[in-house]
């Protein structure tokens, strides 16, 4: 899969950002088709922070949050000395947002883990970043961002602030396409989740589909495999046979891939898909639903969606 690499000069110093592009045409679109709409695709942002009326454990837990994720992400700036500095998941988060105005596209997806672990002051943060953007952002929760049953209400008013009233399923429509969301964060396909997906589906209408966990396909088994072993059920929905759901919904993917642009997902912390190296497990199916991973931002990785009609 290609990569390209684009330089930038920041306040923490100077480095590269990866930047992967996928061009996507509306159904039926004409040879010479132009350019609609641009979406940006991010991921696993991981956002830890704290606010002055928190805890010191609240608090102490942010910054422990933040040096941990730091360590994995290997995104380095150079400095004026020529010192080199691995930028916390707050400073990523904020090369990636200057990026991203750069680019100025229409919307931006976000695949889940917007936050490291549920609290009020992560929610907020989240939603302000979303917030500067300046443009629609779409976000499906991940396992990361789940609230547990009985939350006091003001987490769960943060929760749906930061990710809309309807966490486990909701459709937006832009630029003549669905976007749907879905919540599957916990690797479980609910009924009415699937219920709803297929009835959107069924009204066969341009689609993106924006997950936390990626469906079993080509262009993500070997690349997820590679890293994470072979049991990817942790990974991957629709290996995992407990979940009959699971398995359905890749069915059901599959069987409307006429219309469904693309499906764009996150949490194996890896970018995947490209239409290159099959034989690798980065190329696509003919019989499988189109589908892109990208890695987290702490890495500094980006993907530009443009749409044609």
């Amino acid at each position: 899969m290609a990569i390209t690499k684009v330089p930038f000069d920041s306040v923490y110093g100077k480095g590269e950002l990866d930047e992967s592009r996928v061009t996507l045409k509306m159904p039926g679109a004409a040879a010479d088709a132009k350019l609609i709409c641009r979406f940006i695709h991010i991921t696993d942002l991981h956002i830890a922070a704290s606010r002055p009326c928190d805890s010191d454990e609240e608090a102490k837990r942010a910054k422990e949050s933040v040096a941990f994720w730091s360590q994995f992400g290997f995104f380095r700036v150079c400095n004026a000395e020529g010192k080199k500095k691995t930028l916390t998941t707050i400073e990523s988060n904020e090369v990636v947002l200057d990026r991203v105005r750069q680019l100025s596209p229409d919307g931006v997806f976000i695949t889940g883990d917007t936050v490291d672990y549920p609290s009020v002051a992560n929610f907020l943060k989240a939603r302000e970043y979303m917030d500067s953007f300046g443009v629609p952002c779409f976000m499906a929760a991940g396992n990361h961002d789940r609230v547990s049953e009985g939350s006091d209400d003001e987490l769960v008013s943060a929760l749906t602030l930061t990710v809309g009233e309807d966490v486990d399923f909701a459709v937006d429509t832009l630029f003549g396409i669905d976007i749907v969301r879905m919540d599957n964060g916990d690797g479980i396909i609910t009924d009415s989740q699937l219920s709803r997906m297929r009835e959107q589906l069924a009204l066969g209408r341009p689609t993106i589909v924006l997950l936390h966990k990626p469906v079993k396909t080509e262009s993500v088994n070997a690349p997820a495999a590679g890293t994470w072993g072979d049991d990817l059920t942790k990974w991957v929905i629709g290996f995992d046979k407990e979940c009959e759901n699971g398995v359905e919904l890749v069915e059901l993917l599959n069987g409307h891939r006429d219309h469904i642009l693309s499906v764009f997902a996150g949490h194996i912390h890896l970018p995947s898909g490209g239409g290159e190296g099959s034989e690798s497990g980065e190329g696509f199916s003919p019989d499988e639903v189109l589908q892109y991973t990208a890695a987290p931002n702490f890495m500094g990785f980006l993907r530009v969606i443009d749409v044609l009609g």
